[in-house]
């Protein structure tokens, strides 16, 4: 099953992500995103807002459109600082396991996956995010990205989430295409996202393999402020791949 094809009744989705500094610029850039295209929006602790303060700047926001938070003290754990009942997604850098893990470090990586769909059996109903060969970790070489995809996608992660070598740099098209084949041949369809480096003018190399584009540099005027027309240009290229199709 495609998490992003069931959530969102779409193939691909743009979901900017917002730098949060303070309440009311982060509102400004959520309304930004989407009255310019996009299909909601990510929210990280990273501009001077606390992990609290964005957990329940997302859960106000969630009735009006898809939110997801990246509170990046806690990685996966994010979801246990949500609202019971919550619909808040979860997006972690890293998915929860070191590449090329040895049996003892996967047997150990189900135990703590147990943990973590107890929010679940509460009535978390958020998509999960999950980092594979992401930027500022283990570098993964390219013919084992798609392996680290399929590892992820068996053990959990709604999304696999990859991105570039650092912020702002996009992922290679050759990485991106082989986590896709990975995917397809593995699970049938499975959702794929990048999280760095996606702008208007380079998103048309990843059309056909990804799913949601997670975006912050790309569209800012500056740090926690979307250019609407940006914005745009990025949320027609995404919606539009899938109208040329059809």
């Amino acid at each position: 099953m495609n998490a992003i094809k069931n959530r969102f009744g779409n193939a691909r989705v743009l979901l900017p992500v917002v730098h949060c500094i303070h309440y009311a610029q982060a509102a400004a850039a959520i309304y930004c995103a989407i009255r310019n295209g996009a299909d909601g929006v990510f929210l990280i602790n990273q501009g001077g807002m606390r992990h609290q303060e964005v957990a329940m700047m997302a859960a106000d926001f969630i009735g009006e459109t898809f939110v997801g938070v990246n509170l990046l003290e806690f990685g996966r754990a994010a979801v246990y600082q949500l609202p019971k009942q919550s619909r808040v997604s979860v997006w972690s850098d890293n998915a929860g396991f070191e590449p090329n893990a040895d049996p003892k470090q996967l047997d150990a990586f189900h135990d703590r996956l147990k943990l973590d769909r107890s929010p679940r059996d509460m009535g978390w109903q958020g998509l999960y995010f999950g980092g594979v060969a992401f930027k500022y970790q283990r570098e993964v070489p390219l013919g084992q990205c798609g392996g680290e995809a399929i590892l992820a996608a068996q053990l959990g992660v709604d999304v696999v989430t990859t991105s570039g070598p650092a912020t702002g740099h996009p992922p290679s098209p050759e990485k991106v295409q082989a986590m896709h084949t990975a995917l397809v041949a593995a699970r049938g369809d499975h959702a794929l996202a990048i999280a760095s480096g996606i702008t208007p003018e380079n998103v048309e190399p990843f059309l056909p393999y990804v799913n949601a584009f997670l975006v912050a540099t790309g569209i800012e005027s500056s740090f926690g402020v979307f250019d609407p027309g940006r914005v745009q240009a990025l949320a027609d290229a995404i919606h539009g791949f899938d109208n040329a199709a059809e």
